[in-house]
């Protein structure tokens, strides 16, 4: 014999069942959308790292080729001869043949005209005699002239990857890298060296900029160098 159930009963049980269910699917989706947030924001994470990567393979690649521009080198290792189409104006570098190339860079006041406070054709230099006002590095967004690369509002020129060398544009980046160069007496202003001369010994400090596909995405490279 079954026993006698009120059918009000059965008809609260049958909605409990509904209102649980309800709540199952809510959790379920729930659930759903955090993985896809998740998903979405770990997708963004690895396409930030690698743009990042893309934008700092670029400024090292710019570095090396500021390396080439003071060595007069093209992308394939030739000598480059200033005044040669594709190379540096002649004047900008002491030597213009390839058997001058061992003393290319024979510092003196020849030079000084092209290595300026206002960093003509990328290259600075603050005279001993004429120090720069400047309160920012001239490498800096509001001094230097960053071309198409976001945030830059300075007016000093820089060089855009493959000017003086030769080299090929490096593909997939939303503009090329640039560089700009500056020179130091290695020994400070006005310094007689270990025979008594006038001092002729120089670094460089490069400077190089890059971006990735996106304009925000920006790596900002630094390499001293001597001849």
């Amino acid at each position: 014999m079954k026993p006698n159930i009120p059918i009000s009963t059965i008809t609260r049980q049958r909605g409990a069942s509904l209102i649980v269910a309800l709540v199952f699917m809510l959790l379920l989706a729930f659930l759903g959308l955090a993985a896809i947030s998740n998903s979405t924001l770990q997708e963004r994470m690895s396409n930030n790292l690698s743009d990042r990567n893309l934008a700092l393979q670029a400024a090292q690649m710019a570095l090396r080729d500021a390396e080439r521009d003071l060595g007069a080198r093209t992308e394939n290792g030739s000598f480059c001869p200033a005044g040669t189409s594709g190379c540096r104006p002649i004047g900008e570098r002491t030597s213009v043949s390839l058997a001058d190339a061992a003393g290319y860079w024979s510092w003196g006041p020849a030079l000084t005209p092209y290595w300026t406070s206002n960093c003509t054709d990328g290259q600075c230099y603050n005279d001993c005699n004429n120090p720069s006002t400047a309160t920012v590095p001239v490498w800096d967004d509001t001094a230097a002239n960053w071309g198409a690369q976001l945030t830059s509002s300075g007016t000093f020129p820089t060089i855009a990857y493959g000017t003086y060398t030769g080299a090929t544009a490096i593909p997939n980046v939303a503009a090329q890298p640039r560089y700009i160069i500056e020179i130091f007496r290695a020994i400070g202003c006005n310094q007689n060296d270990s025979t008594g001369a006038l001092s002729t010994h120089v670094l460089f400090r490069i400077t190089a900029r890059a971006v990735g596909q996106n304009l925000n995405t920006v790596v900002v490279l630094q390499s001293m160098s001597s001849p």
